[in-house]
This record gives structure tokens, sequence and C-alpha cells, in this order.
């Protein structure tokens, strides 16, 4: 009997060490939880309304920490812009409920667009365009969505109503997106690079000092919507736009 009540006791501290472990966890959460998520948002373009993005499109805005995991840093992912799908990493002030950006940051997506410029301004050509045959040539280009600057944005907790009627938190962005302007010019390149010794080649070369902001083409762009729900009437007429 004595061997039964030891492997009795046993088994009780045995089960009772296990489960004081388990109330010893606690829940991990990142610097930025507050503003961790995924949302299906709506966006609107101040100049150029035929690039806007309806709410029932699908498309998603992901925000996460970084590696850095600081409460002012983090990452939006995932939205589209004119057809580009971005992403920025953002230093913010603020909190969830408030928070912007004090400069322009950097923009990254898919696939860089430069054109280049006719002498009114318009886009004519992607840069760079077909190499030159003369040294000399001076064209103006732009590349667009290089830089982003977040003027007001917040998270409100159950602020919105989803497409089927259920509460979720809601999420607003209001962004200045920014154009790089350069000169580019033709040169002569070296003679060891020519196919033939006897024919000279040239091709094109960004003209030093001359990279800066496009002036005038900034786009202005609000992004609004909902915390993601999974629920099948929260859907829309379209399924989330996911960018792998």
């Amino acid at each position: 009997m004595k061997k039964v009540f030891y492997l009795i006791n046993i088994t009780l501290v045995s089960v009772l060490l296990f489960t004081s472990c388990f109330e010893k966890m606690d829940n991990w959460y990142t610097e930025t939880s507050e503003y961790d998520g995924r949302f299906v948002v709506s966006a609107t373009c101040d100049e150029y309304s035929s690039d806007d993005v309806p709410l029932s499109d699908g498309m998603e805005m992901w925000i996460f920490n970084t590696a850095k995991n600081a409460a002012n840093e983090i990452w939006i992912d995932n939205f589209s812009i004119a057809g580009f799908h971005m992403k920025a990493k953002l230093n913010v002030n603020g909190d969830a409920k408030s928070f912007k950006t004090d400069s322009d940051i950097n923009l990254f997506y898919d696939s860089e667009t430069t054109y280049v410029l006719n002498a009114s301004g318009a886009p004519v050509a992607y840069y760079p365009p077909a190499a030159p045959t003369a040294a000399g040539t001076k064209i103006n280009c732009v590349t667009l969505y290089t830089r982003i600057k977040v003027d007001s944005a917040f998270i409100s907790k159950a602020a919105a109503t989803t497409p089927g009627g259920n509460k979720s938190d809601s999420v607003y962005l209001k962004a200045t997106l920014f154009h790089d302007a350069f000169e580019a010019e033709s040169y002569q390149t070296p003679a060891s690079t020519w196919d033939n010794p006897l024919v000279p080649e040239y091709d094109w070369r960004v003209v030093e000092g001359s990279l800066g902001n496009a002036d005038g083409w900034e786009e202005h762009w609000t992004m609004s919507g909902y915390r993601y729900t999974g629920f099948p009437e929260d859907l829309g007429k379209k399924p989330p736009i996911v960018v792998k």
C-alpha cells in the first residue's frame, strides 16, 4: 500500500508542478502591439481619383513591428498605390491613437518605375531609353513613389462597422507620397568596352548632384478601413488582396 501511496503522491506533485508552470506563463506582445494587425482598407487619391481603390476590393494593409521591436518603429506593408504594392518602415511619433512621421521615409515596392520626360514635363518613355548615339545629350527623368510621409493616422478600438455589420477596430492613415527627379546625360563609354574598337559606344548616366524631389508631383493618399475579422460576411464582393 505504501508504494501505491507514494506513486499517488508523486503523480499529484507532478500535476501541480505542471499546472503551476502554465499559470506562470505570460502572453508575449510586441512593443508595437497596439498597431499590429491586418486591416482591410480603401485608398483614395486627392489628385488622381481614377487610381482609387474601393473598400469592396478587399485590399489589405498590414502593420507590424520591425526586427528592432521598438515602440516607435513599425512596418506598413502590402498596401497598393496606383497598382504598385508597397511597404515602408516608419519611425512614428505618438501612439496608435494618433501618430505621424516627422519626415519622409523611403518606400519599397516590387518594381521601381522611372520615366523620361518630354519638354513639357510629361512621361514619354521608360528610363533608360535606347542607347544614345552621341555624347552630351541631356534628359529629365522622374522615379515614381520613392518616399512617404504620414501626415496623420490613428487606430480606434471597436470604432468601425464592417460590411457584414460586425464591430471592429478602425484604421485611418493620410500620407503624402513623393517622386524623385534627376537629369541624365549621354557619354562615351571607355574604348576597352566597345564591341568594335573602331566604333564608339555611348550610354546614359545620372548627372551628379541632380537628384532631388520632383516638386509639384506629390500625391496625397488616404487609406481607411477596419481590422480584418475573417467573417465571410465581411469579405465584400471580392476576396482580400494578399501579396506574398
